[in-house]
């Protein structure tokens, strides 16, 4: 409660924490992991070792949302007011790698195959931050495992999802 008092009271300018791909439970069902997870799952019941993706070979920082939220709270707390705090994990994963984990991850042995159809045209390849300010200046870092992560999305996409637009309970 303290952070919702001091950001009404606070006249200090805001500390902007842009962050990469934010992955985690709770995500729309839209965004690129739970879609895997649902493609994954969907290939796993019927036997099928490749899934279609959009360009396989993109590079994405993938950080969990347990993670975000412990670096606002830092950022909240001491981060310096008008100053970007990048919340990442500078590691680069592409899909197909994260095809590759998810599989893993659900026992099979799958094969992310780029369609050429689904390739976004302002892609780029590979975008990786880097937090080596939150890390120096608020003793930040992202802690969990890509796979603890992506292992809590699987949890929730066995469960199901609610439909586009309901509201999610709390």
């Amino acid at each position: 409660m303290a952070h919702s008092h001091r950001a009404v009271t606070d006249p200090s300018p805001l500390r902007p924490a842009p962050a990469v791909n934010v992955i985690g439970p709770g995500q729309a069902p839209s965004y690129l992991v739970p879609t895997l997870c649902r493609r994954i799952l969907a290939a796993q019941r019927e036997g099928r070792p490749v899934i279609r993706v959009g360009n396989a070979d993109i590079v994405r920082d993938f950080v969990g949302i347990g993670d975000v939220v412990a670096g606002l709270t830092r950022i909240m707390d001491g981060g310096e007011p008008g100053r970007a705090y990048h919340l990442c994990t500078e590691t680069g994963t592409s899909v197909a790698a994260l095809v590759a984990l998810l599989g893993r991850l659900t026992g099979v042995t799958l094969d992310a195959r780029s369609d050429r159809s689904r390739h976004r045209p302002n892609d780029a390849g590979s975008l990786i931050g880097r937090n080596a300010r939150a890390e120096a200046e608020l003793g930040w870092r992202a802690r969990t495992p890509l796979t603890e992560t992506l292992a809590a999305v699987l949890v929730e996409a066995r469960s199901g999802w609610s439909e586009p637009g309901e509201v999610q309970p709390v």
